[in-house]
């Protein structure tokens, strides 16, 4: 019986460490951003600088995610969608549009070439609660995202 509980212990927490990897199969695709949240505390020093301009300013960087899809092709292109919220916001990013994309460390997608070492933008991946999310690291936003 110990052995038997053993088994099942080791075979649930490999699934559990499993499911958290990203692999090129289960992140090819278009990726729409459902929702969107703001975390101060991962940036750090930003919650301190935060005058009123600056949360106004964070808060429309938020909402026009909302509706933006990622596209992760097959070979390796990546390119990003905005919504027509705030054009302004989306024009800053569409450098990222038809430059390429792999996965590091098992859970973060690095944006760019090898001649910047994928260093455009990174997107830490992961899953909670049956949701999936868009991590961008170095700012402070988490998307949650669906596969389309």
């Amino acid at each position: 019986m110990k052995y038997l509980t053993l088994v099942l212990l080791l075979i649930f927490s490999a699934t559990k460490l499993f499911s958290q990897q990203v692999s090129e199969e289960t992140i090819t695709g278009a990726w729409k951003v459902v929702d969107s949240k703001i975390n101060l505390q991962m940036v750090p020093g930003l919650k301190e600088n935060m005058d009123d301009t600056r949360k106004q300013t964070m808060e429309q960087m938020r909402i026009s995610f909302i509706g933006t899809v990622f596209t992760f092709k097959s070979n390796k292109e990546f390119s990003i969608s905005f919504s027509d919220k705030f054009p302004e916001f989306s024009k800053e990013l569409e450098f990222l549009n038809h430059r390429h994309w792999k996965i590091e460390a098992g859970d973060v997608i690095a944006i760019g070439s090898k001649e910047d070492n994928y260093s455009l933008m990174k997107i830490s991946t992961g899953s909670k609660d049956g949701k999936n999310y868009f991590i961008l690291k170095d700012s402070p936003f988490v998307l949650e995202v669906a596969k389309e």
